[in-house]
């Protein structure tokens, strides 16, 4: 490997912050972040980059403003598929109690369902 790429771990000691904390600023869209160089498998940054990379990390504001954003996306994002879904299926109309028929258990003909007041009799 050339001398002026610096693996992710050693990068981030140099910087004094986590891991974590750099995969979460490099997906919070923060203008000027510079991206990662992926090797193999493994993520570098180039040395000239770790100066605009440590003022991108200044503007970051941390975990709690990331996982805001994230469940915020998440919400949105279920309440689309829940409109998807409401939209998608039949409106069912409720049937009122007077709609409702009751068979005569002799043979008469269908009456209406009796309302809350004549079954209290």
């Amino acid at each position: 490997m050339d001398g002026e790429v610096i693996p992710l771990k050693q990068v981030a000691a140099e910087l004094g912050v986590s891991r974590a904390t750099l995969w979460r600023a490099s997906r919070s869209g923060i203008a000027g972040f510079p991206a990662p160089t992926n090797q193999r498998g493994r993520t570098f940054w180039r040395r000239e980059e770790l100066s605009a990379l440590e003022a991108a990390l200044d503007v970051f504001r941390g975990r709690g403003a990331f996982e805001r954003a994230r469940r915020h996306a998440r919400a949105c994002n279920a309440l689309a598929q829940v409109v998807a879904n409401r939209a998608a299926r039949p409106q069912r109309r409720k049937q009122v109690a007077s709609e409702l028929r009751q068979p005569d258990l002799f043979g008469g003909p269908l009456t209406h369902a009796p309302s809350g007041a004549e079954r209290l009799k």
